[in-house]
């Protein structure tokens, strides 16, 4: 589980380019994260802003972090290119279902698949160590 970027952002360890790093034109800000958790997931919502002066195109991604010992601090479940016009901002919706492919909700246990349930780490952002927005939600 503590390969790649999870295990580099498990350890704190320094990186020359995040996962999910990508270079643009303009620059992006991220604003008003709402989550609502039900028996199958999460709901998200979140603003994305083309806060610079030229067109362009933000890839924004969805980290969770589970509730349980040995997992990473957080792991990428979903992301949206988002293209949007210099001055432009544009609504972002996500559903994560705990059925989804990957079970971004679950964790391996000797039983099989189970469904973390606790306080879920939430966070948006352009890479793994770009996480604009953080909220809690309990699942």
């Amino acid at each position: 589980l503590q390969v790649g970027y999870r295990g580099f952002d498990a350890r704190a360890l320094p990186v020359r380019f995040a996962f999910g790093h990508g270079l643009s034109y303009t620059r992006f800000e991220y604003s008003d994260l709402q989550v609502q958790a039900d028996a199958d997931g999460l709901e998200l919502g979140f603003t994305v802003r083309n806060s610079g002066g030229c067109d362009g195109r933000e890839v924004a991604q969805v980290y969770l972090g589970l509730p349980v010992p040995g997992q990473p601090p957080h792991r990428l479940v979903d992301f949206a290119s988002v293209p949007l016009a210099a001055g432009e901002s544009r609504r972002v919706h996500r559903r994560i279902s705990r059925n989804d492919p990957g079970h971004p909700l679950s964790v391996w246990t000797e039983s099989g698949w189970q469904c973390a349930r606790g306080p879920l780490r939430v966070a948006i952002g352009s890479s793994s160590r770009d996480l604009r927005l953080k909220t809690q939600v309990l699942f």
